[in-house]
């Protein structure tokens, strides 16, 4: 694997799965990052989208401290020879913020065909749609092919 093949790594771990470990910055432990499971869909831009209910811990964190990192792990990594520490992974690192109001019909569509289950929650009035603006991806393709792949590749 070379280092030229990590942006596509990466589009792919994304692209393939729907599932990640949300870190925020807790309200009762701010200087600690709280992690989440959560799901996710991917914009047209790369963009991780997200729905979330204002009940939820990481929603309320992020009203305090958008920063937050998200860790996707390919699916059937426990069933690799290696296990999950040699399965895909990527990291995303930016700033979730609440999407725009002229994306959201858009952007709702999307997450609900990447997630048909929320379908079920997508008329509630405490659900909202969120976008991470990514700063950073660090990418793991595996033992010995890893780095950091810049936004926009």
């Amino acid at each position: 694997m070379t280092e030229q093949s990590l942006p596509q790594t990466t589009r792919d771990i994304l692209s393939q799965n729907r599932t990640a470990t949300l870190a925020t910055f807790g309200s009762k432990h701010p200087e600690f990052p709280f992690a989440s499971v959560t799901t996710y869909s991917v914009a047209a831009n790369g963009e991780p989208i997200f729905f979330f209910s204002s009940m939820a811990r990481h929603s309320k964190n992020i009203a305090k401290n958008p920063n937050a990192s998200m860790l996707v792990v390919a699916d059937g990594a426990t069933d690799q020879s290696g296990g999950v520490l040699a399965a895909g992974r990527v990291t995303l690192i930016g700033k979730i913020v609440p999407v725009a109001e002229s994306e959201l019909e858009e952007v709702r569509k999307g997450y609900l065909e990447a997630n048909p289950e929320a379908q079920q929650w997508a008329s509630f009035g405490d659900f909202q749609f969120y976008r991470m603006s990514v700063v950073d991806t660090y990418v793991v393709a595996g033992f010995g092919a890893m780095g950091w792949v810049k936004p926009g590749e």
